[in-house]
C-alpha cells in the first residue's frame, strides 16, 4: 500500500502478467475527473495525467470540525503516522515558521509493501491560512524534495510526489470541506496499472482514519 496518494501493489501476479500486454505505460494523456467513489461525506475521483501512466488523485471530504481544527490533524506529525497507508516510519528532519506566519517542516517517511521493495521519500510541507468571505481558508502543500538522506539497502527512492489540502468552511455553514490532491510515480518496475488500482480504497481508508484522529484530538462537535 501508498501513503498520500494511496496507491497500492497487490499480489495477483497472473493479473499483472495477463494485462501487461494491453498497456503502455508513460503516454497517457489529460483528461477529465472521473467520479470514482461517492458517499455523504465523501466523494473521490481520478483523472489521467498527460506524460505519466499513474493517475492523479483528487477528494473532497466534508468534517464537522473548524478549517483550522482539521488543518491542525493533517499536519501533525502524529497523525501523520496513524492515517497515511502504509507508511511505517515517518521522521521530521527540520521544522520552521516563516516571516509570514507559515509552518515548514522537511519529513523522511518509509512505507512497506506487501509484495516488492519498500519505498522512501524526503517531503517539504507547508501549512498557512488566509481570510476569504466564507471564512478562512487553510493550506497545505506538499512535494518531495533532495535531501542529504543516506539511502537504504533495498529501499526505492520515490522521485516525484506531489499533492495538496485546501480545507475551507463547509458551503452548508457547519464544519469544514477537505479538498486533497495527490500525484505519484513510486518507480520501480511496478506496471503502473497495479499502482491505480489501489488508489481509490486505500484513500478512503485514509480518510477514515483521518476522520478518527480528528475526533480523537477533538472531540465531538459542540
Amino acid at each position: 500500500m501508498f501513503n498520500h496518494c494511496g496507491a497500492r501493489y497487490p499480489v495477483q501476479a497472473s493479473a499483472v502478467v495477463g494485462l501487461l500486454v494491453l498497456m503502455l505505460p508513460g503516454i497517457s494523456m489529460a483528461g477529465d475527473w472521473e467520479t470514482d467513489y461517492r458517499s455523504k461525506e465523501l466523494r473521490v475521483q481520478t483523472r489521467a495525467v498527460e506524460g505519466s501512466g499513474i493517475e492523479e488523485i483528487r477528494s473532497y471530504f466534508d468534517v464537522p470540525w473548524s478549517p483550522e481544527q482539521a488543518a491542525e490533524v493533517v499536519f501533525s506529525t502524529d497523525a501523520q503516522r496513524k492515517y497515511l497507508v502504509g507508511v511505517k516510519e515517518v521522521k521530521v528532519l527540520g521544522e520552521t515558521t516563516t516571516a509570514k506566519g507559515n509552518r515548514v517542516k522537511t519529513v523522511y517517511q518509509r512505507m512497506e509493501y506487501p509484495a516488492i521493495d519498500d519505498r522512501e521519500v524526503v517531503l517539504k510541507f507547508t501549512m498557512g491560512s488566509k481570510d476569504s468571505k466564507s471564512g478562512t481558508v487553510w493550506t497545505i502543500r506538499f512535494k518531495r524534495i533532495d535531501a542529504k538522506v543516506s539511502k537504504r539497502s533495498g529501499v526505492v527512492r520515490i522521485e516525484h510526489l506531489t499533492g495538496s489540502w485546501d480545507i475551507k468552511p463547509n458551503p452548508s455553514g457547519s464544519g469544514a470541506r477537505m479538498v486533497y490532491r495527490c500525484h505519484v510515480e513510486i518507480g520501480g518496475n511496478v506496471p503502473d496499472f497495479v499502482v491505480n488500482s489501489g488508489q481509490v480504497d486505500n484513500l478512503r481508508q485514509m480518510m477514515t482514519t483521518l476522520h478518527e484522529e480528528m475526533h480523537k484530538k477533538h472531540g465531538s462537535p459542540k
